[in-house]
């Protein structure tokens, strides 16, 4: 594997976790 796959999946693993806080976070206001 090379670096610029390695370095999408971390890109696509911290857009992940950030879409779930935001989504966590709108919930828990509402």
């Amino acid at each position: 594997m090379n670096v610029s796959s390695k370095f999408v999946i971390c890109l696509n693993l911290v857009s992940a976790s950030t879409l779930l806080l935001l989504l966590s976070a709108r919930y828990a206001w509402f």
